[in-house]
């Protein structure tokens, strides 16, 4: 039934325990989106009437994700470019990603090739007394609108760049790009749930996804334990953070109820739950229960 959920809506690429030193990233301009005509000379029109309609849209760079590999030494590599959300948003939210899909393998033979494919990052996180958190999102947020969703965002070139033009982003080490992508994590935890990073643990990377309704768009699944009691992550987040209005509502499943599932009854509850959510709760219960 996993394979089935798994099936419509978001498909694993990845599913083990990574810590950021486990994952070797290769950053290079070949791996950046690649042309598309038709797309490219409507971008610009696209962006402005989506921005038009809702004013908190916004564009920034953004890792995109081009492959994940497995070398001769049993090593995650993850292939990585530059992309920005206008990219993404004009891409992976587009209503013909079959058409792109098809110009990708016919000129680049990648089916992705032509998507911005921005990497997002998502977390289950989990209290000192047993809950995990979820969020209902915001009805003007970009994904998953008013769905129930794990604390979540994308990771940010310029946190790296300083000072420093993005195109000098290409000469960051890998290392360096691993830990942005993970302390992303941290900060939207931070930034959405109103909770300390003093109070969170250095996220471990459970899989990676790309999610089948947004063009194959990717996400990083994280774990992070959180010290604070369920009572006190709710207190903190109704005090208001500086993503707080990216959702709606708090609330938590305990990790004893997830336990109780069956894999039917654990595919119901997941159905009307963020694409995102759905693989983060799948590769959690898969890889711990």
């Amino acid at each position: 039934l996993f394979g089935y959920m798994e099936s419509l809506v978001w498909e694993i690429v990845s599913c083990q325990e990574l810590k950021s030193s486990d994952i070797k990233i290769q950053l290079s301009k070949k791996f950046n989106r690649k042309a598309h005509p038709n797309i490219d000379e409507t971008m610009d029109t696209i962006w402005r009437e989506a921005c038009a309609k809702n004013n908190r849209l916004y564009n920034g760079s953004k890792f995109r994700l081009a492959s994940v590999e497995l070398n001769e030494f049993g090593e995650i590599i993850v292939n990585i470019g530059i992309t920005d959300y206008k990219e993404t948003f004009c891409t992976n939210f587009s209503h013909i990603c079959n058409e792109i899909y098809d110009f990708g393998i016919l000129n680049y033979n990648d089916k992705y090739a032509c998507f911005g494919n921005a990497i997002g990052v998502g977390s289950v996180v989990l209290s000192n007394d047993g809950f995990i958190i979820l969020i209902k999102r915001s009805n003007w947020v970009g994904e998953s609108k008013g769905l129930l969703d794990t604390p979540g965002g994308h990771a940010e070139p310029c946190e790296l760049l300083s000072h420093l033009n993005i195109d000098d982003i290409f000469l960051a080490r890998g290392e360096d790009v691993a830990n942005e992508i993970y302390y992303a994590m941290i900060r939207e935890v931070r930034d959405e749930i109103n909770i300390p990073e003093t109070c969170l643990s250095w996220p471990v990377c459970l899989g990676i996804f790309r999610n089948k309704l947004l063009g194959g768009k990717p996400g990083f699944v994280f774990y992070i334990k959180c010290d604070l009691l369920k009572d006190d992550i709710e207190k903190y987040y109704h005090k208001g953070g500086l993503e707080t209005d990216e959702s709606t509502d708090i609330l938590f499943m305990s990790l004893k109820e997830l336990k109780s599932y069956t894999d039917e009854e654990f595919a119901v509850l997941i159905c009307d739950m963020a694409p995102g959510c759905q693989a983060a709760l799948h590769m959690f219960k898969k890889l711990y229960f």
